[in-house]
Parts: structure tokens; sequence; C-alpha cells
């Protein structure tokens, strides 16, 4: 347990648990980032910076990407790129934000103050850069852009700052629902000077709802944990059989979100491969309710996570397909015009 994978979007303070461990899981020897950080091999800066979370904040902004060069057979290069390095640099200091902010509760607790500055710094810079790139997408999509681009920064800090984090409540879950979902996608069109039209709605819907599997995935896996240390969760206020059903419907909810943007008429069709995972979301769900122990309940968290590869890996493919074939026939259409 040294280790985070990136694959588990997991939080640090479930992990430690104040010394004692998640669950039946041993406790942290030695804290995350505890010894020269400087030092630190980059392997363990990328675990620290979640990689599951950086895939999971740039899905919404690539698909929404793929889907308008779709609809307008161009794009705003220099907006796009932005957009990707905001995106990602809020995403990951938000998430060494979290690694640091919950080390220092933890080592409180434990009076242990192995919470290094290091990390807190280097969180905070990539926030900065995440503020500096939403400039020029300010420019290209005015005060829209820049509400939205301000209420994600105040959200990256505010989930886990405070003694009353939002990531402490179900109030985070909702929270991560709007900004990794329709919160990025509406911002990804308006940078790109378009309306966020009803497709785009229900894009980031589906999104928002397949990102939610994930922290549902590891309420389940930390329930005990989160009961004991008063953690407001789902799985924490209804239970196992409620947080089952809460990750179920969240997959129900986002395939058919899915389906109304992809089926109708003059739709991007081949959105549909994202279907193509229903295989490896019925393993996630069906190992959720019959998960009784902790490590089983970890394969959980790792089966929810794969599942959501697959379905947004099917989705990407599916837009850039769908883009390539109508610039295809667009640029066949002016050729024969001609």
């Amino acid at each position: 347990m040294d280790d985070i994978r990136g694959d588990e979007v997991r939080s640090v303070a479930a992990d430690i648990s104040l010394g004692r461990g998640a669950g039946s899981y041993p406790a942290r020897s030695t804290p995350p980032l505890a010894r020269s950080a400087l030092t630190a091999k980059p392997a363990a800066w990328l675990a620290r910076l979640r990689p599951g979370a950086l895939l999971v904040g740039l899905t919404p902004a690539l698909a929404t990407l793929l889907y308008t060069w779709g609809e307008t057979g161009a794009l705003n290069l220099v907006a796009a790129l932005c957009l990707i390095i905001g995106a990602a640099c809020a995403i990951g200091g938000a998430s060494l934000l979290d690694v640091y902010l919950d080390a220092r509760r933890a080592a409180q607790a434990l009076q242990e103050p192995w919470a290094t500055r290091r990390t807190l710094v280097a969180g905070l810079a990539l926030l900065l850069i995440a503020g500096l790139a939403g400039v020029p997408l300010a420019l290209a999509g005015g005060w829209p852009v820049i509400a939205l681009g301000a209420g994600g920064l105040a959200l990256a800090v505010f989930y886990t700052a405070t003694t009353r984090a939002l990531k402490l409540s179900p109030l985070g879950d909702l929270a991560l629902f709007l900004a990794l979902g329709p919160g990025i996608t509406a911002l990804a069109a308006l940078s790109q000077g378009r309306p966020v039209t009803g497709p785009l709605w229900l894009l980031g819907l589906a999104l928002g709802a397949f990102a939610l599997t994930i922290p549902y995935a590891r309420h389940l896996r930390d329930r005990n944990a989160d009961v004991e240390y008063g953690r407001r969760t789902v799985a924490a206020l209804l239970g196992q059989t409620g947080g089952r059903l809460a990750l179920a419907a969240a997959f129900a909810f986002g395939y058919s979100l899915l389906g109304a943007f992809a089926v109708p008429f003059g739709a991007p069709h081949p959105a549909l491969l994202a279907f193509l995972a229903l295989p490896a979301v019925a393993i996630a769900i069906t190992g959720a309710y019959r998960a009784s122990e902790i490590h089983s309940r970890h394969f959980v968290v790792r089966a929810t996570f794969h599942a959501y590869v697959l379905i947004v890996t099917w989705l990407l493919a599916g837009l850039l397909m769908n883009s390539v074939y109508l610039g295809i026939t667009s640029a066949l259409a002016h050729a024969f015009s001609l």
C-alpha cells in the first residue's frame, strides 16, 4: 500500500485512515512524499497527480472539441490547446492540494508533521498555470468563460480545503458531477465561440454521470473507515445497499443520456460505440453487489475505473470517426460542386 495507483483516483485520507488504514488495510508506515520530494522519482509525482483523475477531467474537453469539430469543420487550435493545458493543470493542482491537506490532517491527528510544503507549492503552481491558460479562453468566450473558469478553480480549492471540505459530504459528489461533466463541456464549447446546445448538455451530463461512478465505487470500498471518521458519503449515509444502487444508477443515467445524445437523426451515431463497454459495466456492478470483504471491494474500484476507461475510449473514438467522416464528405461535396 505504499504506492498510490493513479487508476484508483483515491483519497489519501481513505488510505491513511488517520494512521490505521482503510477498512482492513494496514496503515502506511511512511506517508506519501514524506521524504525529500525534490529527489522523488517522476513516477511518484505522477502518482500524486492521479492520472485517473486527469483522464476524467480531460474527457469532457476532448469530447466537446471533437463534437464541435464535426459540427463546424474547424477548431480554434489555440483555445483548444489552452483548454487542455488549463484543465490538466487544474485537475493536477487540485490532486496535489488534496494530497497535502489530507496528509496534514492526518499528521496533526498523529502529531507527526510529515505533510511537505513542496506538495502544496506544486499544487498551487499548477492552479496558477491553469488560471493563466484561461486568459486566451476568456478572450475567446467572454464573461461566461471567466465565470466558469473562476468557479472551477474555486471548486478545486474548496473541494478539499477547510475543515468542512466539499468532499466530506454528498455535496462533493454533486460538485464533481457538475464540474466534470456539463461544466467543462460548456467551457469548451464557449471557448470555441459555440453556444451550449441541447446535444452538448446531454453529452456533458452523461460524462458527469460516468465520472461519478469512480468515487461511488471508492466510497463503497472505504465505507467502514468513512463511517468511523464521520465522512458523509452516499455509502456511509445509505449503507452498502444504497451505495450499490447509486453506482448502478450513475451508469444507467449516463447511458440513457448518451443514448439521447447519439440516437436522434443527424446526431453523431458512432458515439454509440460506447455501449460496447456494457460487459465491463456489468462486471463492475455485479462485483459491487457480490463484494463483501475489503479486498474484494478494492477490486470493484478497479473494475469501475476499467469500465469508465472503455466507455470514454469508445465514445471518443466514435466522435473522432464522426468528425472525420463529416470532414471527408464535406470536402468531396465541395470538390464536386466546383
